[in-house]
């Protein structure tokens, strides 16, 4: 093997590196653009489709969420973090949006949505507030 081919080999893992955070940030700009156009579109119809095709941030979002899985090597990061109010004020927002939303999008279809909607908006709270502590109960495979 000649020192080229050598030095190549070497630098492959920094190239998967690099790949995995450009697919990553790919990947976070394509679905918090389609989630903020989704929402616009949501809130007047024809606002963003008739000017551009929501599908292409959809379907961006869905293949660099799967090269992101392939790429990431085996490594998990756990993040443990302590909440600030600052925090707790966004998740109660971002839910109340979403009960909201919810309750627009099905008030005229049932009246199950004032009984939906909040539900929604409380699975939502729940959801932030535990991913961004961290808190599993997954026991450890090591202590089994």
């Amino acid at each position: 093997m000649d020192k080229d081919t050598a030095n190549s080999i070497h630098k492959l893992p920094e190239i998967f590196r690099v790949m995995r955070e450009i697919i990553t940030e790919i990947f976070k700009a394509s679905f918090l653009s389609y989630m903020f156009f989704y929402l616009l579109e949501n809130l007047k119809d024809g606002l963003v489709t008739n000017y551009f095709n929501l599908n292409i941030l959809l379907w961006t979002s869905f293949i660099t969420a799967i090269l992101s899985i392939l790429f990431r090597n085996g490594e998990q990061t756990v993040v443990r973090v302590s909440l600030k109010i600052w925090d707790v004020f966004l998740f109660v927002f971002f839910g109340l949006l979403i009960g909201s939303l919810v309750y627009v999008k099905l008030r005229e279809i049932s009246k199950l949505a004032l009984v939906i909607s909040p539900i929604a908006a409380v699975v939502v709270i729940l959801i932030s507030l535990t991913l961004l502590t961290g808190e599993d109960n997954i026991p450890d495979e090591k202590n089994n």
